[in-house]
């Protein structure tokens, strides 16, 4: 049985997810209520123009570079959230099923992608971007280490 606090976090990633498929631009003003001021966000490489892997995103105005630079790589995305659950009592995975088209290709194509978030008082504090179910598996557990060993 999970906690209140860990409940309430599944609910406000799961909440960012919905709100960034539907208008990702518009989701960003809730993303700057729903983060700390000194987020720390990991990018997964994502194609031409796009997030590199290594890239670290600091802050709100690194959270709206980076999906800027989403948008430079492709010219259609949307997801579907096929899971999102918590790992410890401060990160939450979410597995996602992305739908992209290629904004130099034009290519389209389904992706796995992961995101762990970083939860501290409530808000979202850090996470990243991962190519692989695994990969956000693995990070998720990182993070979640991270966090008890704190």
């Amino acid at each position: 049985m999970t906690s209140p606090i860990v409940e309430q976090q599944v609910d406000l990633v799961r909440g960012l997810l919905e709100a960034l498929n539907e208008d990702w631009r518009q989701a960003l003003d809730l993303f700057d209520e729903l983060s700390t001021a000194d987020l720390e966000w990991r990018g997964g490489a994502s194609g031409i123009g796009g997030p590199e892997a290594a890239a670290v995103y600091r802050g709100r105005e690194g959270v709206r570079r980076y999906w800027m630079e989403v948008e430079d790589a492709w010219s259609s995305l949307s997801y579907e959230v096929l899971e999102v659950r918590p790992v410890g009592d401060h990160v939450v995975i979410a597995l996602l099923l992305s739908h992209l088209e290629g904004a130099h290709s034009g290519l389209e194509f389904k992706m796995e992608v992961g995101l762990a978030f970083q939860m501290r008082d409530g808000r979202i504090a850090g996470g990243c971007t991962v190519l692989t179910h695994a990969e956000a598996e693995e990070e998720a557990r990182r993070l979640a280490e991270q966090a008890a060993d704190a």
